[in-house]
């Protein structure tokens, strides 16, 4: 029930609300923030699922961190409680927590006992960042899960011959193919290089490979992607920094926002080019890479 607002008079002749009131208005302001911030995930998740990074703004959003959505709650949920309103508490709780959780790309992986007779194939997808890191660490990791099929996206070229040497040593089948190494300890019985995408008047790497290996498991054919990278919109979007370009008043660089929906038409033409592909496949198909996604 609503508590009246009654009014004081102070040594100065001032009116103001009585305690009783101003916690009622703090009990009313949180009960319609936490209502707003439940229509918010919602609000989120539509507009992720259904515009995606066909708008910039929501490109943008969609690769900030996730983890920023569920910073309002324990705050919310704390007003709530601090100002009686338990069952509102629990309603936000309850309505809240699986809308972040959807927001947040959780999944409830259920353990899996795989059948000790059972062939087996182990699989690694490896950026290497042009083996920035070092070739050395990269053989690191690569030696310590010991795949029966190596995938390595961002491939250095100038690292070509020493890399091709060093994976020889390891595996039977080496191919190297722009950005793409693969390596396998099984035959390749066939590749294929797609053909350049037309893309905004000219010619785009589709930047996936396709490799048929022979396994334990029978044919597979593998997917090996790498669709752009969305760094160059945002890129496009810092200018000469985030922060400069905000105390400035300029705001976002001119042109920037038709960069950032420039970088994400040709990610999506990209995914969509090997996406067909290995639905068009007879043969089990694995997907495995960078995909550059959210």
């Amino acid at each position: 029930m609503a508590l009246p607002v009654t009014a004081t008079r102070d040594d100065d002749g001032r009116t103001g609300a009585t305690p009783p009131a101003r916690a009622a208005l703090f009990r009313w302001a949180s009960l319609v923030l936490a209502a707003l911030y439940a229509l918010g995930l919602l609000f989120s998740i539509a507009a992720f699922r259904l515009v995606g990074e066909r708008w910039w703004v929501t490109t943008v959003a969609l690769y900030l961190p996730r983890v920023g959505f569920a910073l309002p709650l324990p705050l919310l949920l704390a007003a709530l409680w601090a100002t009686g309103s338990r069952r509102g508490a629990w309603i936000l709780l309850g309505t809240s927590l699986p809308l972040l959780l959807v927001l947040m790309g959780f999944v409830l992986a259920w353990p899996v006992r795989p059948d000790p007779g059972a062939p087996t194939l182990r699989v690694m997808s490896y950026n290497v960042n042009p083996e920035l890191g070092g070739i050395g660490a990269v053989l690191e990791e690569i030696d310590r899960f010991s795949p029966d099929v190596l995938f390595l996206e961002e491939h250095g070229p100038w690292t070509t011959d020493k890399v091709s040497a060093l994976l020889h040593a390891r595996y039977a089948t080496v191919r190297v193919s722009g950005q793409f190494v693969v390596a396998t300890r099984f035959p390749i019985t066939s590749n294929a290089d797609p053909e350049k995408l037309p893309y905004d008047g000219r010619p785009r790497s589709p930047r996936w490979l396709e490799e048929v290996i022979e396994t334990p498991l029978g044919p597979i054919a593998f997917f090996v992607v790498h669709p752009v990278s969305p760094r160059q919109g945002f890129s496009a979007l810092r200018g000469n920094g985030l922060k400069h370009e905000i105390l400035s008043g300029q705001g976002f660089p001119e042109d920037s926002e038709d960069v950032v929906e420039d970088n994400s038409g040709l990610r999506a033409m990209q995914v969509a080019d090997f996406a067909g592909a290995a639905e068009r496949e007879t043969r089990p198909v694995i997907i495995a890479g960078d995909t550059n996604l959210p």
